[in-house]
């Protein structure tokens, strides 16, 4: 006999009884009131109780915190464990409310009033990407994601996008190493420091990957392509921080990057692989001409 499934746990943060936290009650969610935002973010911290699979936010705000300063908190706190935000709004959003929303590590917004069953429908077909997501692969020498789990990364990223009708840009950068073996163990040390230079200097809102024995790609939400740009010049400088240090025996290397974005992934004729895609042929002209970073191509 196979186990039964687990019934979905939702976190509600609103000041109020709120019709969503009834609706999805009355089709079998485990609900997870809290009236607060230090509440919602105990709720999400209590190491003793799982996390709940979705987040849902009054875009009225709690008492205690505004909506999107409430998704930040929350967003750092299930980072990992990739927890769909969402955030309930009177009235469609604006582009710039998009955006900061983007930002903030929300997925989605929830525009009144809401229908019970459709509202249901869209939080299953949620958890069904969160969980593929979830399981994705991660190269064990950087602890980034590997060429299947960025994929499935970006794809979520991309879709988050195109909710919000924001930008997404994708950098691709290579630390060439220039008097050491790519294969000996102090390239292999270069590359695991490059990889945590990377994490520690991107957002929390990127996905990174590594996509090759000595190349990175970094998947951005909510940049254009003059916000690729500094997030190339800006992984570059991270990366140049990992050797030339007095007594340091780890190899030098070369650096370069390239980028590509769209301005709006809901209009955008690029798919994520294009989009990586893209960016790598931007690598590709940047070794070519000796430059640092490599613009999109035509």
């Amino acid at each position: 006999m196979g186990l039964a499934p687990r019934t979905p746990r939702v976190l509600v943060a609103s000041a109020r009884e709120h019709p969503v936290a009834v609706a999805l009650e009355e089709r079998g969610y485990m609900l997870l009131r809290a009236r607060t935002g230090a509440a919602a973010v105990a709720a999400v911290s209590n190491e003793r109780q799982a996390l709940p699979d979705t987040v849902i936010l009054d875009g009225a705000g709690v008492p205690d915190m505004e909506a999107l300063d409430l998704a930040r908190k929350l967003r750092q706190a299930v980072a990992q464990a990739l927890t769909p935000i969402f955030i309930i709004a009177p009235s469609p959003p604006t582009v710039p409310e998009h955006r900061a929303a983007l930002r903030a590590g929300v997925c989605e917004f929830l525009v009144e009033p809401l229908d019970g069953d459709e509202l249901a429908a869209k939080l299953a077909r949620r958890l069904l990407a969160r969980d593929a997501t979830a399981g994705a692969a991660v190269d064990p020498a950087t602890g980034l994601y590997d060429v299947q789990g960025l994929a499935r990364c970006a794809r979520d990223l991309t879709r988050r996008a195109f909710n919000h009708r924001a930008p997404l840009a994708c950098v691709v950068l290579a630390p060439e190493v220039t008097d050491a073996d790519p294969d000996d163990a102090a390239a292999t040390l270069v590359m695991a420091r490059v990889a945590k230079a990377l994490k520690a200097s991107g957002r929390q809102s990127d996905a990174f990957g590594r996509i090759g024995p000595n190349e990175f790609a970094i998947i951005a939400p909510g940049s254009d392509a003059q916000g690729a740009m500094t997030l190339a010049a800006r992984l570059l400088q991270a990366a140049e921080g990992v050797t030339g240090q007095p007594g340091d025996p780890a190899p030098r290397m070369r650096l370069h990057a390239g980028y590509d974005a769209v301005s709006n992934a809901r209009y955008a004729p690029l798919g994520p692989e294009d989009l990586l895609a893209r960016a790598v042929r931007a690598l590709r002209r940047a070794r070519a001409s000796g430059a640092s970073i490599g613009a999109p191509p035509d």
